[in-house]
């Protein structure tokens, strides 16, 4: 819960080579873990137990992200995007898209926004009808990229020391900036949007709320310092991220934001090992999943 979370179950994934880009995403008490040359599939139906039920090797491919929409997931990785349908016990890849090298995706609705490897261009894809075929759409050169964010027709970039910007792209075809801003007070950096809400974490800099009603202004709604998040998602009115604790482990940490003028820290909990690397996040089916990477690779459910 909220509240009080705890560690229900853990996998050892040490034997798969998935590296330190790897990305997880939850669909029901299934996980996806892609990374380097694989798709990993983990049930934790059973939280205390957790299974590893196959993996999918895709030579060469070096996946890095993995959006999950339905019963499609999107894998982004050297092989461009590969579209697999995970309605089985494994995933089938049934579709694909971009196949220059990509290593960041964000699907909302419709649309897709895929970052290129070693690139500075982002390029914009419609799903399509079936969504196994993504269509290209348009191209945006935007130099040195921190995080980027898609919530329907908007989305949102941060690029360092460059500030924040907000693009219309209900036309995928020429997205259009609508909003640029530099916060002089909080350093903006790891960002998720909800509506017209913006939520920012910024490593040693805490986390920020703000008002995207004006993208060229937005007003900061509330701040807590001390919740340094790296990574964060958010489900309704609560956060779960991970942040650097004064000893150099990372935690898990939950707060409350349903008052968004008064955010505050509902629970924390360490994540085992001296030298965590939180690979990704995900939330599903009232569980968090967690990939993580310390001496070894792992898994941990949440409750």
């Amino acid at each position: 819960t909220p509240t009080a979370p705890v560690l229900r179950g853990e996998l050892d994934l040490s034997d798969l080579e998935v590296g330190y880009n790897a990305k997880v995403a939850v669909a029901g008490t299934t996980a996806y873990l892609a990374g380097q040359n694989v798709l990993a599939v983990i049930d934790f139906s059973d939280a205390d137990n957790p299974v590893l039920i196959g993996v999918l090797e895709i030579a060469g491919r070096r996946e890095r992200d993995i959006e999950v929409v339905g019963d499609l997931a999107y894998v982004a990785g050297n092989g461009g995007i590969g579209v697999y349908d995970i309605s089985g016990p494994l995933p089938v890849e049934v579709g694909r898209g971009a196949r220059a090298p990509c290593q960041q995706i964000v699907v909302s609705g419709s649309r897709a926004v895929v970052r290129r490897s070693n690139s500075t261009r982002l390029e914009f894809y419609d799903r399509g009808v079936d969504g196994k075929t993504p269509q290209y759409k348009s191209t945006l050169q935007i130099g040195t990229l921190r995080h980027f964010e898609l919530d329907g027709d908007r989305f949102y970039l941060r690029r360092p020391n460059l500030g924040f910007d907000t693009y219309n792209v209900s036309n995928l075809s020429n997205p259009r900036q609508i909003g640029h801003w530099q916060d002089p007070e909080h350093y903006v950096d790891y960002v998720r949007v909800r509506g017209n809400t913006l939520f920012a974490g910024g490593h040693s800099q805490g986390f920020g709320i703000y008002d995207l009603t004006d993208p060229n202004q937005p007003s900061l709604l509330g701040s807590l310092v001390g919740a340094d998040m790296v990574r964060f998602i958010i489900e309704g009115s609560i956060v779960y991220g991970v942040r650097w604790t004064p000893d150099s482990i990372q935690e898990l940490v939950v707060i409350d934001v349903s008052k968004l003028a008064n955010p505050r820290v509902l629970a924390s909990i360490p994540l085992k090992g001296n030298s965590n690397h939180v690979l990704d996040l995900s939330l599903g089916n009232g569980f968090l999943f967690i990939a993580l990477r310390n001496e070894d690779t792992s898994g941990y459910v949440i409750d």
